[in-house]
């Protein structure tokens, strides 16, 4: 009998200690494929002094790479894959490693690096686009996270609708419903009173002037007396940053995100572009209302259980935060079916979708590029 087939995995991605968005994903898959390889051999390449925060299980094939710099590390992934010759390799990095001696599956998680190159360092939106259309030319099957996202992959980059797959997101076991303590949401982040929460890294294209301007306009009117909470990284807030109307947190350590998300009137989220939109499930999975746009990603993740504007526009983004401040009825409408429409999302389902498009490059194992 054959032996079931080898698949090595690059995990540093999920090793980082204050995860966001990307790593946030390489964790919860490759601890489920891990408890469930499904007939896979697995062996796992990881940093030389880190691991993921989760227990590995025992007997799971671990090789170290040494300390090096970022630019090397496809390089040595593609050495040690070459000795292991194993049937496939996983990335979670949108850079596929070349002359792997095997298939590649590699995981892409958007392109806005090209829509909104401005949101970014100098340099880094046309060195990722040529990663990405690396990537493209070399893995036999692109993963990512929303139908939105594929589209791009094939229209911009001429991948072949057959070698992408949707493989979806989910919000993890930590987010569920809860009692809301006022003083320690106070006394933890310095927000008092009612707020509206987003989430997400300071820039642009997450919208947040906007909600802002609606947010004011709200206090002005009499409509809310509550203020805008901005959780993320610190850093330029496009203006937003000096308002008496705002709170800033900086970086919020993920088990720490839920006692937010059920203390606010609703997560405004109307961002200009998103490869999936994760705070939209990890909301509604604590049972508070969302507002999120009408384009992008946003619609197929959000369905019916959220509220959605135009995010170019502050009248509308107002209009719906105006709703809910008003209309207790809607906020539990929302909330419950928030919680009926993250109940189709599961990190099982994920990983399940990962497994398979492993199991099916195992199939048909031609040499990568």
């Amino acid at each position: 009998m054959s032996p079931d087939p080898l698949i090595v995995i690059d995990g540093g991605l999920a090793c980082n200690p204050r995860p966001t968005g990307v790593e946030i994903i390489a964790q919860e898959v490759l601890r489920r494929l891990l408890e469930e390889p499904g007939g896979l051999r697995i062996r796992v390449y990881l940093p030389a002094n880190a691991s993921p925060p989760f227990e590995m299980p025992a007997g799971v094939s671990i090789v170290r790479r040494p300390e090096m710099n970022t630019a090397l590390r496809p390089a040595w992934i593609a050495y040690q894959a070459r000795r292991d010759r194993p049937s496939a390799l996983l990335t979670f990095s949108h850079r596929a490693p070349r002359w792997t001696g095997c298939p590649v599956v590699a995981i892409v998680y958007d392109t806005i690096f090209d829509t909104y190159p401005d949101c970014y360092p100098p340099a880094v939106p046309e060195r990722a686009h040529r990663e990405v259309a690396q990537t493209c030319r070399v893995a036999r099957m692109v993963l990512t996270l929303s139908a939105d996202s594929a589209g791009r992959l094939v229209a911009d980059y001429g991948l072949d609708k057959e070698r992408v797959r949707v493989i979806s997101c989910a919000a993890g076991d930590i987010f569920r419903p809860g009692p809301v303590d006022r003083e320690a949401l106070a006394l933890d982040f310095g927000i008092e009173g009612s707020y509206v929460l987003c989430i997400g890294r300071p820039d642009r294209r997450k919208n947040y002037s906007r909600v802002l301007e609606a947010v004011e306009a709200l206090r002005s009117e009499g409509a809310f007396d509550g203020r805008l909470l901005l959780v993320g990284p610190r850093g330029s807030l496009a203006g937003v940053d000096d308002s008496e109307s705002v709170v800033t947190t900086g970086y919020i350590e993920h088990d720490r995100l839920p006692a937010l998300y059920r203390g606010a009137l609703a997560l405004a989220y109307p961002s200009l572009a998103e490869g999936f939109g994760l705070p939209i499930l990890e909301a509604m999975s604590c049972g508070t209302p969302v507002v999120t746009s009408n384009r992008s990603s946003m619609p197929e993740v959000a369905g019916d259980a959220a509220l959605l504007v135009d995010p170019e526009s502050v009248e509308s983004i107002k209009a719906a935060l105006q709703r809910l401040a008003t209309d207790a009825q809607l906020r539990e409408d929302l909330s419950r079916r928030g919680r009926a429409r993250v109940a189709e999302f599961t990190w099982e389902a994920v990983a399940a979708r990962v497994r398979a498009a492993l199991v099916d490059c195992c199939r048909s194992p031609a040499a990568s590029a």
